[in-house]
């Protein structure tokens, strides 16, 4: 352009010269700029000139004509390739506008060059993504097909169709790219990032072919041995490509697919590897980025201290996550999580682990938030593993240390303990002595009112309990009540066939209030990371179990007291005598039911729930180095209680629940000193029914407790039947 500057200064009309210079390059001539430049180079150069000048001066022979006729005849069709309406290096083909079935089929007409200088120029094209003139593409649903004339020399149509391979693989790669511009995709975008280096080397490779097949340097076996190393390369991007676009990926699947690409060539050829390993990689930095941006930015906080905010903004899609790195899925999680607790922690308190119980030999470890999450994909799992392991643990180690020197983790487990597994149960104890009539009452019968004054009754009960001093460990200033429209054993059956810890279903007979009883069990953040959903069921369980022992326990004791009083003070007459003998034997089944009652709370909680929080806590002073640690030993204890009290054996938990229940029957047929004959008859009859029943699930139950191969069954057992009562019973 600076050339063509010089020249029109030069000339005497610049516009005239302008025009016609414009005019030179609408006729779509090759390499105008170069003649303009060597016009003005000549210009320039006074020595070139003159040569040019003496040798346009002499005079040459000219050829004859039919000289020249000769030499167009012998290269007539190697330039006839070269037209500028075809190759010219200013070609667009968008606008080549020819009538698709001109000349389709007439490729046999020509001579074996000439067929092969045509093939060539349509080769390239199709390498290109245009269609040709003697090879035609038939688009499919799903791929793309090329048509060669069928008139092409048999020698010819073999190399032809190996080179068309690339073509369809290449029309696939293609396809693919212009998919992932319309979404957004940042995954998507950095896997056609680096296609388009591998892209770029391919357009390349063309380039070099046209300018070899312009300068009439190029054959057909020449352009087959030039374009095989891309063989493998362009088919393992198709078959990349295929899959992806054919499931619609984005995101986590998109970097499964090249995962299990790889492997399957791993033992292949390692050009094909090494560029499989490297748009993995790429792919793999936007993925990554995402994962320690959600997890580390501070954008993503609750001012407001909500204990599962981060839960309900973020959760697992197993299906969107890489397959090599699911089986960290939870890892990663919990690491987010937790950081994102460290940080609000540190929002709300201003400082980071500084209380003077910590000591001055841990000031160094109050170090800042660990969040270098340098990730990398590899076909080794250290190479990320060790990273997401490393920053875990880190997280993890902080928080508890968080927890227990400034949230009191020790002791809301202790008042845990208290009121929820009732090891200090004197508060339960003075409520039911003074609700035990209303807790007889069905729960679809008692009024809102009544519920509230439960309540308040509680309330008052924890406030004079020995758990007074607990009350700072919970979160709600009044303790609450919560009903289970669920009796205790459909619950645990349910649980027990599902293996589920959640409530299940709703029955549809109403049921009493003392079987749906329980108090609502809630910890305040931080703390309430630790009790999870699972413990916080475990805990209800035990709960509801405990207070129906403590319930029957009582009314027996109540109502063994008013006998006793009535046989010591009732006269002895006539017509106290059956009365009284009717007494004594309710007396004596009502002393078994006590028994039973008695041993079974004092070894669930002294040989049971005792002696597994006495382990737990051991654990979590000196064994725990993590959060993680913690929750496992907190949901082991549980698990270790739920099991030894035999809620989880379907067939002892049964037997025990079907004994209280006996035991409310036999309580609520109470006997009074007011009877005839015919009432002293049904009475009778009514204490030897709940006799034999109560003998007979004792009998079942010892049973089950014998054929248990635990030694916790077998002294149960022996606890149940010191003096071998059933056992002489059985015989």
């Amino acid at each position: 352009m600076q050339s063509s500057q010089q020249k029109c200064d030069l000339y005497k009309d610049n516009d005239e010269f302008n025009q016609k210079y414009k005019f030179i390059k609408s006729k779509n001539l090759n390499k105008v700029d170069s003649y303009v430049h060597l016009l003005s180079r000549i210009r320039n150069d006074k020595n070139m000139a003159f040569k040019i000048t003496t040798l346009s001066n002499n005079t040459f022979e000219q050829p004859s004509f039919n000289e020249i006729n000769s030499s167009n005849q012998n290269t007539k069709e190697q330039n006839n390739i070269l037209s500028s309406d075809t190759m010219s290096l200013d070609y667009h083909p968008l606008e080549w506008n020819i009538d698709k079935s001109e000349g389709f089929g007439t490729l046999g007409t020509n001579s074996f060059k000439r067929q092969e200088q045509l093939l060539m120029r349509d080769l390239l094209y199709i390498l290109s993504g245009i269609e040709g003139k003697y090879i035609r593409v038939q688009k499919t649903e799903n791929a793309v097909k090329f048509i060669l004339d069928s008139s092409t020399d048999i020698n010819l149509s073999g190399i032809v169709n190996n080179i068309l391979v690339i073509g369809e693989h290449y029309s696939d790669v293609v396809r693919y790219i212009e998919w992932s511009n319309t979404n957004n995709s940042l995954v998507n975008q950095a896997l056609v990032a680096a296609i388009r280096k591998h892209h770029l080397k391919y357009l390349t490779m063309i380039s070099h072919l046209e300018e070899l097949l312009m300068k009439n340097q190029l054959f057909l076996q020449q352009m087959n041995y030039i374009l095989l190393p891309f063989i493998h390369t362009i088919s393992f991007l198709s078959d990349i490509t295929k899959t992806i676009y054919r499931n619609q990926c984005y995101g986590g699947p998109i970097l499964t697919v090249l995962h299990e690409k790889i492997m399957a060539i791993k033992s292949g050829p390692t050009v094909v590897f090494d560029l499989g390993l490297a748009l993995i990689r790429q792919a793999c930095v936007p993925y990554f980025e995402i994962l320690k941006d959600c997890y580390m930015d501070d954008t993503f906080l609750n001012n407001e201290g909500e204990e599962d905010h981060f839960d309900q903004r973020f959760k697992i899609v197993s299906d969107k996550i890489p397959t090599f790195i699911k089986k960290y899925e939870t890892i990663i999680y919990k690491t987010g999580k937790y950081q994102t607790f460290i940080k609000q922690l540190m929002a709300n308190q201003r400082k980071l682990v500084t209380n003077n119980d910590i000591g001055n030999q841990n000031n160094q470890d109050n170090l800042p938030i660990e969040t270098d999450l340098d990730l990398s994909y590899s076909l080794c799992e250290a190479t990320y593993a060790t990273s997401i392991l490393s920053i875990h643990e880190k997280a993890s180690s902080l928080l508890l240390r968080i927890l227990l020197h400034e949230s009191s983790l020790i002791e809301t487990f202790n008042a845990g303990k208290h009121y929820m597994l009732c090891s200090k149960a004197d508060f339960i104890n003075s409520f039911i002595c003074k609700t035990k009539n209303i807790l007889k009452c069905k729960q679809i019968d008692l009024p809102r009112y009544t519920k509230k004054s439960l309540e308040t009754i509680m309330l008052n009960e924890i406030d004079n309990s020995v758990n007074s001093i607990d009350r700072s460990f919970w979160k709600n200033e009044n303790v609450q009540i919560e009903y289970i429209d669920q009796t205790l054993s459909n619950q645990l059956e349910l649980i027990n066939q599902s293996s589920e810890f959640k409530y299940l279903g709703v029955e549809k007979n109403s049921i009493y209030c003392y079987e749906s009883f329980t108090l609502k069990f809630e910890v305040a953040f931080p703390l309430s990371q630790i009790y999870t959903k699972k413990s916080i069921i475990y805990y209800k369980l035990l709960f509801r179990f405990i207070f129906l022992l403590r319930y029957a326990q009582i009314q027996l004791e109540d109502e063994h007291k008013s006998t006793s009083m009535v046989l010591k003070w009732n006269p002895k007459n006539d017509d106290n005598i059956k009365f009284n003998a009717l007494l004594r034997k309710s007396s004596i089944l009502r002393f078994k039911m006590i028994n039973l009652i008695r041993n079974l709370h004092h070894y669930f909680m002294s040989q049971v729930i005792e002696i597994k929080f006495e382990q737990f806590l051991s654990k979590v002073a000196k064994c725990s180095s993590s959060i993680d640690a913690v929750i496992e030993y907190h949901e082991k204890c549980l698990q270790d209680c739920f099991q030894d009290c035999f809620l989880s054996n379907k067939d002892i938990s049964s037997l025990i629940i079907n004994l209280l229940d006996c035991i409310q029957m036999f309580h609520s047929s109470e006997v009074n000193n007011n009877f005839n004959e015919f009432e002293y008859d049904f009475m009778l009859k009514s204490v030897e029914q709940s006799c034999q029943q109560f003998d007979s699930l004792m009998m079942q139950l010892f049973k089950h407790l014998n054929n248990d191969s635990r030694i916790e069954c077998r002294f149960v057992a022996r606890l149940l039947d010191f003096n071998n009562f059933y056992v002489d019973l059985y015989n």
